[in-house]
Parts: C-alpha cells; structure tokens; sequence
C-alpha cells in the first residue's frame, strides 16, 4: 500500500519556516543632531558606533554647502567604548547659510550603516560685532575728537562750535582729525589695527609710520615662531546616556561632579613649517598637529587628562596677519563621568 508523501513534505516545510532568520548585522550609528554652527569657526560632532557581531572598522563624516555637490569626507576618531569624533575646519563652515552632513560606519565584514541628511544652520560669529553696533565714518570721527580733547575745553568747543555754524565745525573737524588716532570698536576695523584695551587704534595712513612685508597685513606664512598666550574654560554639563537599541526605553541622567566651570591659561607656542603648523604648551606636553592653507590653519586631536580638565576632543582654527597669530579653541569632553565643552583663544606674535 502506497503511502501519501504530502504530509511529511508539509511537516518539513513547517520546521524550516519556523526556524529563526537571522539578518546580517550591520554597524548602528547613534547621534544627537547639532542645529546651529557658528560661520568660521571648527564645528565638532560625535557619535556612539555599536555592532553586535562585527569590529567596527571606520567612522567616515561627509559634508557639504549643498546635497546636490560632492561632500567632503573626514575619518573620525574613536575614543573608545563606541564614541567616535569628528570635526569640520572652521574655514570650511561658511560662507553660505546652511550646512549639510550624514555619518558612514562600516564594519569588520564590509557592512556599512548611514545615518540621514542633517541640515545645520550656519549664524555669524558670536565674538563679532552687529551691523548695528559699528558706527558711521562721522560717529567715529567725532568720538575721536571728543576724547582728544580736555573736558574744560569741550564746552567752550562745543559754543564754537554753534556759533561758527554746523558746516564749518565739521570742516575744521576734518582737518582735525588728519592728525590724529581713531579710536573705534574692536571688530571695525580688521586690517593694520593695534588692539588696545576694549578698541582698535588705527594710525592715519599719512603718517609717515614704518612698512613692511612682515606687517602688511594677511599672506601665506610658509617659516616661522609664533609665541604668546591662550586662555581655555571647560564648562561641565548634564548629559543623557541611551542604552543600545535593544533596549530603547532605557536611559538616565549623568550630572557632573562640579557645575563650576575651570580656566586655565599659559604660554603657547605656534611653529610653521611649509604647510603644518605644531601648536605646543596649548595642552601640557601635548604637541598638535595642524594644517596651514595661506595664512588660515586649522587642527584637531583628542587629548588625555590633564589637570583641571578631563580628556578631550579638541579642534583649534586661527590665522596668521603679518606678524600676528589669532586662534580659537572649541572642544568637548571625552570622559562620560565629566560630559562639558571647552572654549579658548590665544593670541601671538611672530618671534
């Protein structure tokens, strides 16, 4: 007698729809978007790179002033347990108004992760002044000639100035003022200016002062020590951790040891050689290696622990004008127990 085969067939099939399916594993890229970046300055971002079953091989960061145009790319850094940096140049942030980028993970077995499209908003410079805040050519003229002269004269000035009518007063302020330094917020005036106190002391240009090449203003700088000082502030701040995907729900609250924040300042040193630029005493004994495109240089490291600060992710941007260096300094913290950001600047002049 002949047996039906159908029902053990079935009974197969069953058992191997039942089994489970297994996906391949692919690298998960967890990161907060950042909205705002400020137009020249470096602008750092982070993100934690998890893969169950595969060695997470490189963290790539793109780019771009437009999705329609080929992005930059710049390989992150890993800092261990999963977190990895990156950072976009600050000469490259701007001039446009938005900014665009995604991150790229790939894993041991050639598995690659993306995260979307993020737009930033790029905004001008907090430490430069408003259209608002820079006044007329004749405001600052007549500043000029206010505090050049004693105040017991500047009334009887003033009646003069009355009497003799509005346009002779301002024709014998104009010859006035051919002789004499104006003084005008810092930020005016950008080029040929010598910082004093909370302004810029600008020389007439007819006055017969030296010249040269070293001080004419920005050119490419290829040789040559810069020495001065910097100041850097780490301000702590509460962070949120999120647990892997696997458990979504899970998430806490890390708040810092100390919600004061720490200064720190010192000498610094920048040396050009070609087209890198080594920054020492910036970060104890740490030397960092940077870039240099002209007279703009940029360069970014993560840094251990030193005292006051914790370990760090830092990025500094600044630019050489004939025997000046100005730099800025942003960065964030590495260390999960002390989350907070830096900031700095430090200025030098060529030795």
């Amino acid at each position: 007698m002949k047996t039906n085969p159908f029902p053990r067939v079935l009974t197969v099939l069953l058992a191997l729809a039942l089994l489970p399916f297994s996906a391949p594993a692919v690298p998960v890229v967890q990161h907060s978007p950042v909205p705002t970046a400020e137009q020249g300055h470096p602008f750092g971002l982070r993100a934690a790179v998890r893969d169950a079953t595969a060695r997470i091989e490189s963290v790539t960061l793109f780019y771009s002033s437009s999705r329609s145009a080929t992005p930059f790319r710049a390989p992150m850094s890993s800092s261990g347990a999963g977190l990895w940096y990156g950072s976009i140049p600050g000469h490259l942030v701007g001039p446009g108004t938005e900014l665009f980028y995604y991150i790229q993970a790939e894993n041991a077995d050639g598995e690659t992760a993306d995260t979307p499209w993020y737009t930033v908003r790029v905004v001008p410079p907090s430490d430069s002044p408003s259209a608002a805040s820079i006044p007329s050519a004749s405001a600052v003229a007549a500043q000029a000639q206010s505090s050049s002269v004693p105040p017991a004269a500047q009334a009887t000035r003033r009646v003069q100035d009355q009497r003799a009518g509005s346009a002779a007063a301002q024709a014998a302020k104009d010859r006035s003022d051919n002789s004499k330094k104006y003084w005008i917020a810092a930020g005016v005036i950008a080029g040929g200016a010598v910082a004093v106190g909370g302004a810029i002391a600008l020389s007439d240009s007819s006055s017969g002062g030296g010249s040269g090449s070293s001080s004419s203003g920005s050119g490419t700088v290829t040789n040559g020590n810069f020495g001065g000082n910097y100041t850097i502030t780490f301000t702590p701040a509460t962070t949120t951790t999120t647990d892997p995907p696997s458990s979504p729900s899970s998430s806490s609250s890390v708040a810092p040891a100390s919600s004061a924040s720490t200064s720190d300042s010192g000498l610094v040193n920048f040396y050009v050689k070609g087209s890198s630029v080594e920054i020492v005493g910036l970060w104890g004994s740490e030397v960092l290696q940077g870039t240099l495109s002209g007279n703009m240089f940029s360069a970014a490291a993560n840094v251990s622990a030193r005292a006051p600060f914790p370990a760090a992710y830092l990025t500094v941007s600044g630019q050489f004008s004939g025997d000046s260096c100005h730099a800025t300094v942003n960065g964030t913290s590495t260390d999960f127990s002390t989350p907070g950001i830096f900031s700095g600047s430090a200025n030098a002049t060529r030795r």
